[in-house]
């Protein structure tokens, strides 16, 4: 893949409508913006409007058509779209055997930052509480966000520690999980806390997306960071931050 770019975008909400804008502003081809329940267009995408690359953020129920035309086509993948469960993260899995493959809940460098510094500390702090807590606007229909459960995984990769989400009752809280809670209202575009508590201290991260802008540049640019890369499963920030001076201690 080389010069411009022919890209079909999935998902014609707003971050699909913004993805596409991002992509002419960089004289990229949009050859069109497939919303959900519109999969029969993709049918016209043939000859010199056969994409090579696809930006997703639809819905879980679009791979069902999605994942195919991708392996078909021979297309990179970087998606972007939450709520997948087991079977179809594993779908995307299959997928990756065939052409590049990039899933992320969340596109933001800041988030990927984040990420990297739970995994470097969730170690040192063994023992300690920890709480995740997001906040999205009034229209986000997944909870907890994929985001919140992505930093979940960054603490406790292993999952040893059970997720549990949102609080009642009068039970007491066990030992051996991670507190997870969501909070709708209003704009936010997405605000994302991580806090640590032991004995007599806390340590608390925070990520504060002030746009929904930060998502696609970081979705365009992982379009970008994929080119000339062999079919397989790709983390945004593994490549990222690859070799920066982190990865090379």
């Amino acid at each position: 893949m080389s010069g411009a770019r022919r890209v079909l975008v999935c998902g014609a909400g707003r971050m699909g409508q913004l993805v596409a804008s991002a992509c002419r502003e960089r004289g990229w081809d949009v050859v069109d913006v497939i919303g959900v329940g519109e999969e029969s267009r993709a049918d016209g995408l043939v000859g010199d409007r056969t994409p090579d690359v696809v930006i997703d953020f639809s819905a879980p129920a679009a791979h069902d058509w999605l994942l195919p035309f991708v392996r078909e086509t021979g297309a990179t993948l970087v998606s972007g779209t939450t709520g997948l469960d087991e079977v179809r993260q594993a779908a995307l899995d299959e997928l990756a055997q065939h052409v590049p493959v990039m899933w992320s809940s969340n596109y933001s460098v800041g988030i990927a930052a984040l990420s990297r510094a739970l995994s470097l500390v969730s170690g040192v702090l063994e023992g300690w509480d920890c709480e995740i807590v997001e906040r999205h606007h009034n229209r986000k229909a997944d909870a907890p966000s994929g985001t919140a459960l992505s930093l979940a995984d960054a603490v406790d990769p292993g999952h040893r520690l059970e997720r549990v989400c949102g609080r009642s009752g009068m039970q007491p809280r066990s030992d051996h999980e991670i507190g997870l809670s969501s909070v709708r209202g209003g704009t936010v575009a997405g605000i994302h806390e991580v806090a640590f508590y032991g004995e007599a201290e806390q340590l608390s991260f925070a990520h504060v997306a002030e746009s929904r802008q930060i998502f696609v540049v970081g979705a365009v640019h992982a379009v970008e960071l994929l080119e000339g890369r062999a079919p397989g499963r790709y983390q945004f920030a593994d490549l990222l931050f690859e070799g920066s001076k982190g990865e090379e201690s």
